[in-house]
C-alpha cells in the first residue's frame, strides 16, 4: 500500500507536525508513505518537493496572487481567508504518481486550488486540520454558521453583500466537490458533526481519529531539572500557555487574562510561562516568563515538564496537540468544553474542562489542577499512553486506508460490470431498461 501525503509545509504549524508524525508512524505499519510539500523547511527523510518544473515555477507566485486579490478587494478583512484560486501543484502530478491513496492535509497558501482537488482521480483521504474545507474560505468560522447555507455577507470581510467572495468560494467548492469521493478524517467529534451537517459534503464518509504524538520525544522528566534548564523558579507554581499567534482570535488570550486575575487573587505566588510568538502578546496579570517560539521538540518537552498546569483557552481548537503533548509529559491541562478539547481531557480525571466564556470557571480549573498537579498529571499521562500515540493513530489510519481501497475496488468492479452489460445490450440489439 502506497500513500502520498500532501501538506503545504513539513515543519511549520501544527498540521505540518501532525502530517509528518503520521508519515513516520505509517512506516511502522508497513505502509509506504511519503510527504509532498510546497516548501521543505526540515531535513526529515521521506519529505520531498514537486519535481515538476511548472510547479516549482508557480510555487512562489500562487500564494502572492491570492493574497494580492484579497488585499485589493477587501482591505478591511478580519481573520485569515484562503481563496485558493491559484494552484502551485497540479492534480495531474498526483494522478501520475504510483500512490494508491492521496492523503490531503493542510494544502493552503496557494498549494492546491479548489479545482485541482476536484481533478484528482485517485482515492482521496483528507484530514481536516481546520474548517476551511467546510467554509467559504475562512480557516475558522468562530461564531458564524453561514457555511451551513452558502456563506456570503461575511463578517470576516466586513461585507454586507450576500454574493461576496466567500459565497463565490463556497459555490466553487460545491460545484467542484459535490461528485468527488472524499473520505474525511476529523481530529475531533465536533468537526465530524460539522461534516455530517454540511449541505454538500455530508454524503462523504467521515471518521474521527485523534492526532498522534511521539511518546519517545514527549515523556516525563524531572521538574527541577526542567526548570533549571529554562531558568525558571524552582519552587513557584507555574502555569503554561502557548500558541503560534498568541493574539489570534479563538486562542482565548482575553479570557485567560481575566481568569488569571482571579488566580492572582487566590494564589498570588503563581507565575505564567509563555511560549509562542511574542508579537501582540496580551498584558497578563501574573509575572510572565516568555520562552519565545520553541521549534525544538526537546525544548518544548522541557517546557511542558517544567510546569504544574497547561492551559488551552481556545474555543475553536480542532485538535489541540499541545494538550496531548503536555499529558505525555505528565502535565495536566485546563481547557474549555468546546471544539476538540473534550476529546483529549477527561474532566476531573486527566484535567479540567471549563465552560466556554467563563473566566471564573477557567480560573477554578487552573487552581484545581495546580492544587492537584501530581494526581491529574498521572491521569493525563496514563491516557496519553493509551490514546495519543502515533502507533495507535497509524493503526487506525491503516484500517481506514484498507476500507477506502476495498470500496474503490468494489466501485470499479461495479462500473466495469455495468459497461459490459451495456455492450451486451447494444450487441444483441436490446434496449436498455
Amino acid at each position: 500500500m502506497k500513500v502520498l501525503h500532501v501538506n503545504t509545509y513539513d515543519t511549520r504549524g501544527g498540521a505540518a507536525r501532525a502530517a509528518l508524525r503520521l508519515v513516520q508512524g505509517c512506516h511502522a505499519e508497513q505502509i509506504d508513505a511519503s510527504l509532498l510539500v510546497k516548501r521543505k523547511l526540515g531535513n526529515s527523510p521521506g519529505v520531498w518537493c514537486s519535481r515538476s518544473l511548472l510547479t516549482r515555477l508557480r510555487s512562489p507566485f500562487s500564494y502572492r496572487l491570492d493574497s494580492h486579490l484579497m488585499r485589493k478587494n477587501y482591505p478591511n478583512r478580519i481573520g485569515n481567508i484562503s481563496t485558493q484560486w491559484f494552484s502551485a501543484l497540479s492534480a495531474e502530478e498526483l494522478n501520475r504518481s504510483d500512490a494508491d491513496i492521496i492523503h490531503l492535509h493542510w494544502v493552503l497558501d496557494g498549494f492546491l486550488s479548489v479545482e485541482e482537488i476536484a481533478a484528482i482521480r485517485k482515492p482521496i483521504v483528507w484530514t481536516m486540520h481546520d474548517m476551511w474545507p467546510l467554509t467559504g474560505g475562512c480557516h475558522y468560522s468562530y461564531d458564524c454558521e453561514k457555511w451551513r447555507t452558502g456563506c456570503g455577507a461575511c463578517p470576516h470581510l466586513c461585507s454586507n453583500n450576500g454574493e461576496d467572495l466567500t459565497h463565490q468560494i463556497w459555490r466553487r467548492k460545491e460545484i467542484a466537490w459535490k461528485l468527488q469521493a472524499i473520505t474525511f478524517i476529523a481530529p475531533c467529534r465536533w468537526i465530524e458533526g460539522c461534516v455530517r451537517d454540511h449541505p454538500f459534503l455530508k454524503r462523504n464518509p467521515v471518521e474521527t481519529i485523534l492526532h498522534g504524538i511521539d511518546l519517545q520525544t514527549f515523556q516525563p522528566m524531572d521538574k527541577t531539572v526542567a526548570r533549571r534548564r529554562l531558568s525558571l523558579p524552582e519552587k513557584t507554581p507555574l502555569i503554561l500557555f502557548g500558541a503560534v499567534d498568541l493574539d489570534a482570535p479563538g486562542k482565548g488570550g482575553p479570557l485567560l487574562v481575566e481568569a488569571l486575575k482571579i488566580v492572582q487573587q487566590k494564589k498570588p505566588d503563581a507565575e505564567l510561562v509563555l511560549f509562542g510568538a511574542s508579537a501582540g502578546q496580551p498584558d497578563f496579570p501574573l509575572k510572565t516568563h516568555a520562552l519565545g517560539y520553541l521549534s525544538d521538540e526537546d525544548l518544548l518537552r522541557t517546557a511542558y515538564a517544567s510546569c504544574d498546569a497547561f492551559v488551552s483557552a481556545g474555543i475553536f481548537e480542532t485538535g489541540p496537540m499541545t494538550v496531548m503533548e503536555a499529558a505525555a509529559c505528565k502535565t495536566a491541562s485546563v481547557g474549555l468544553r468546546a471544539g476538540g478539547t473534550p476529546d483529549r481531557i477527561e474532566h476531573g480525571k486527566t484535567g479540567y474542562l471549563a465552560e466556554p466564556g467563563s473566566a471564573d470557571d477557567l480560573a477554578a480549573g487552573i487552581l484545581t489542577v495546580l492544587e492537584n498537579a501530581e494526581t491529574f498529571g498521572e491521569g493525563a499521562y496514563a491516557k496519553a499512553q493509551v490514546e495519543f500515540s502515533v502507533r495507535h493513530q497509524s493503526a487506525n489510519h491503516r484500517a481506514l486506508y484498507e476500507q477506502v481501497l476495498t470500496d474503490e475496488k468494489l466501485k470499479n468492479k461495479h462500473a466495469s460490470s455495468t459497461r459490459i452489460r451495456r455492450k451486451n445490450y447494444l450487441f444483441n440489439g436490446v434496449a436498455r431498461p
